[in-house]
């Protein structure tokens, strides 16, 4: 008899003695191998209390570690800030031009100033340049002011703005316009002389204007003049004054534009501290010489080149080469200082007399305007 059919009769009820001492016999076997397994599997689940204590230590050095790391990734992140915002950022805009720079130590002026005024004397005969602010707005980004007077017209100051971008600069168009190429008769080849009837076209306009009015007027010389001469033809007008001053830069056999020259007479602003650093670069205080009348118009052009080759950047409309102004302080260096020709600001009769007198070879109407 097996096992199984005592155990389904012990089940049943209906084990003899000998089948249910079988069975029992075996139940008491299991309970005896149960319990010992029990013991076996308890034995091996507890856990020494000292490896308990390590892992507490070694979990708490994980979490300290844990936090120094996140710690100094913290204060490197905010040192890589600190040094953009305080080291990188200046370093990147240090490749542009700032025109808040001061290179000659002066109180009021900036290198924006003294580069817009000397561009403005050189090209462009209507501007006499006040004064020159920017504000900053961003990288290498600015905006400027501008205060001017209208050299050739009595009135008010004017404003014009613009912005300087990575050190390129804009303003409005015709704020800096350049001296027109044919409103004197021999200033570049090829020349543009005046027509057979310039003369009496322009006397009849002149004689029909009120004496109340300023003239404004481009006139020629049959010749280039010297400075000394040209301060002889300024003491010659009768109620009236010399403005723009075009001067020769290159032999007349060739063309170099835009044409270039200087405005030495008119009143203004004083820089004295300048000429420090070139020589009758400031002309505001009433002394003239044909010396440094020269030594003016040099200085505006040796300013200029140093600006150009420091970094100082203008927009294409404006922009001037510093090989321009090398060949012409080259050439008046070798040649001197002449003019073919400059504005007149006088009354219709003064004009009419100029005419009359032969010293010029043509006369330009530039403009018309009431006297103050």
């Amino acid at each position: 008899m097996t096992f199984k059919e005592a155990m389904e009769h012990y089940r049943a009820g209906t084990a003899t003695e000998e089948q249910r001492q079988l069975v029992e016999e075996e139940l008491e076997k299991s309970k005896l191998i149960a319990e010992y397994l029990d013991a076996q599997w308890e034995e091996e689940a507890v856990i020494p209390a000292a490896p308990v204590v390590e892992m507490k230590q070694v979990r708490k050095s994980l979490r300290k570690r844990n936090v120094l790391i996140v710690l100094t990734s913290l204060v490197l992140v905010a040192a890589l800030a600190l040094a953009t915002v305080f080291v990188g950022i200046p370093a990147a805009e240090s490749r542009y031009w700032d025109p808040a720079q001061n290179s000659y130590g002066m109180t009021h002026y900036n290198d924006l100033e003294l580069m817009l005024a000397a561009y403005a004397e050189l090209f462009c005969p209507d501007v006499n340049l006040i004064g020159a602010t920017s504000d900053k707005t961003g990288f290498a980004k600015y905006d400027i002011t501008l205060q001017y007077w209208d050299a050739n017209k009595g009135g008010d100051s004017r404003y014009a703005f613009g912005t300087i971008d990575k050190g390129v600069l804009d303003i409005p168009q015709g704020v800096l316009r350049h001296c027109s190429v044919n409103i004197f008769d021999r200033a570049t080849y090829p020349f543009y002389p005046a027509g057979k009837n310039w003369k009496e076209n322009v006397t009849k306009k002149l004689e029909q204007l009120p004496e109340y009015v300023t003239v404004t007027a481009a006139v020629s010389f049959p010749e280039d003049k010297s400075m000394e001469e040209l301060l002889e033809f300024r003491s010659s007008l009768e109620r009236g004054y010399v403005g723009w001053v075009g001067i020769r830069t290159a032999p007349e056999s060739e063309q170099l534009l835009p044409l270039c020259g200087m405005n030495p007479f008119v009143g203004g602003v004083i820089r004295t501290k300048i000429n420090d650093y070139y020589p009758c670069f400031d002309l505001k205080q009433g002394y003239c010489t044909p010396e440094s009348l020269s030594a003016h118009f040099q200085s505006l052009l040796q300013l200029s080149a140093d600006q150009v080759r420091a970094g100082t950047g203008i927009d294409e409309r404006y922009t001037i080469h510093e090989s321009f102004y090398t060949q012409v302080l080259k050439y008046v260096a070798e040649n001197g200082v002449y003019s073919y020709g400059c504005y007149v600001c006088a009354s219709p009769a003064a004009i009419l007399k100029l005419i009359e007198s032969g010293t010029v070879s043509s006369v330009n109407i530039e403009d018309i305007w009431i006297s103050n």
